[in-house]
C-alpha cells in the first residue's frame, strides 16, 4: 500500500501524538519514513525573528530520526 511515509515534526502536542503512530503504520506496512520540519519565524514591522535555533532543528529531527531507527525503521533523506 503505502512505501513512503512522511511525517511532519514540530515541538506542538499534536505532532509528540503522531510520531510514534507513524513509526506503527510503517513498522505494519514495511514502509520507510521521512521527517519534514520547517522552522517557525516570528514577524515584527522592521524585521523577521526566527523563534528556534539551527540546532534546535537539528535536534528535534535527530531525536525522531532515533525514534524511528529504535523502533526498526528505516528513515530516508535524512
Amino acid at each position: 500500500m503505502f512505501r513512503h511515509i512522511l511525517v511532519a515534526i514540530d515541538e506542538s502536542t499534536c505532532s509528540r501524538a503522531a510520531l510514534p503512530t507513524a513509526i506503527e503504520v510503517a513498522r505494519k506496512l514495511g514502509a520507510d519514513l521521512s521527517f519534514l520540519h520547517v522552522a517557525e519565524h516570528d514577524r515584527s514591522r522592521a524585521a523577521v525573528y526566527s523563534t528556534e535555533s539551527p540546532a534546535e532543528a537539528t535536534t528535534l529531527v535527530a531525536g525522531a530520526v532515533k525514534m524511528a531507527r529504535d523502533g526498526g525503521i528505516a528513515v530516508a533523506n535524512v
